[in-house]
């Protein structure tokens, strides 16, 4: 049990219970992310066109977002505020078409597991190296070796799961006649 000295848990309570709130609403809404990997995925293999089911996607996505915006605000923002920000602020639909596209050409071949843990390790690391630059205007959060060991947890994970399915495919595949246990003559024994 993890004994705190005295007043200084209760200080910051509310925002460590705030955090673990977030976090935990973070969690939950990325166990949509495989499902939304295979539906993806097997939309891109039923049409036969990655690019179009990515499109297709990004549709339903522009749709529901148009609806809450117009919902949210009461009305349409003025793009005004919206012109006069840095160019790579407006990449974010770009770069989604990239991880979009990926995830679901990939998921019929190596799995959701895989590519999901994968994109993990991807995610995790690039998030190291823009907080440890403060890229793109972030404050900056050095690695350091803790982070580092996270990640290379991650990495590893990643190749358990990844060789995991290897391991279990490869023996999937052998016929059953490969079994060269030898048992001793009824009787013998």
């Amino acid at each position: 049990m993890f004994c705190y000295p005295p007043g200084k848990f209760t200080r910051n309570s509310g925002a460590i219970v705030k955090i673990l709130l977030l976090m935990l609403a973070t969690a939950l809404s990325a166990c949509v992310i495989p499902i939304q990997a295979i539906v993806n995925g097997r939309l891109g293999q039923a049409i036969s066109n990655p690019f179009l089911a990515a499109w297709i996607s990004f549709f339903g996505g522009a749709v529901s977002l148009t609806l809450i915006v117009l919902i949210a605000n009461r009305e349409i923002p003025p793009l005004s505020e919206a012109i006069d920000q840095p160019w790579y602020l407006y990449t974010g639909g770009l770069l989604g078409v990239v991880f979009v596209t990926t995830v679901l050409t990939v998921v019929p071949h190596l799995g959701t597991a895989n590519v999901l843990a994968a994109a993990i390790v991807g995610q995790l690391t690039m998030s190291l190296i823009v907080d440890h630059f403060g890229l793109m205007g972030l404050p900056r959060h050095p690695v350091n070796f803790v982070k580092v060991i996270g990640v290379g947890l991650l990495v590893f994970g990643t190749l358990m799961i990844s060789r995991s399915e290897l391991f279990l495919k490869k023996n999937a595949d052998e016929p059953a006649a490969t079994n060269h246990r030898t048992t001793a003559p009824e009787g013998h024994g």
